[in-house]
């Protein structure tokens, strides 16, 4: 924003990006995606899926703190029976602040999501 702060999400079911705030304007012919993994295993089995709360962005400027939402964490069920092949999948989205002293560029970060079964 070029001045006050704003808000950017991205829905992790639905990959659509909102923008809150002053002064900020989503950028045109830019389409993000939630990142999604494909967990495989037991049919009917629970896994417990985890997310960090948080990840960190570096690029341009300071770094950014994302606050992550995603589907499928916590304790779920992978698809189909025992005794055949089962999965499930986990997308993940956020949410970022952005404000009038936040550098132009291009920020990247990496995380993890565990998988154990229960």
């Amino acid at each position: 924003p070029t001045s006050g702060s704003a808000t950017v999400s991205l829905a992790p079911a639905t990959s659509v990006v909102t923008v809150t705030g002053t002064g900020i304007a989503k950028l045109n012919g830019i389409t993000p995606t939630a990142a999604q993994f494909g967990v495989t295993g037991e049919g009917g089995q629970a896994v417990t899926v985890s997310v960090p709360a948080t990840i960190t962005m570096a690029g341009s400027g300071p770094n950014i703190t994302v606050t992550t939402s995603a589907t499928g964490s916590g304790v779920q069920t992978l698809s189909g029976a025992l005794g055949a092949a089962g999965t499930l999948t986990v997308r993940v989205g956020g949410s970022f602040p952005l404000t009038s002293t936040t550098a132009s560029g291009s920020y990247s970060g990496t995380f993890t999501v565990t998988v154990a079964y229960n």
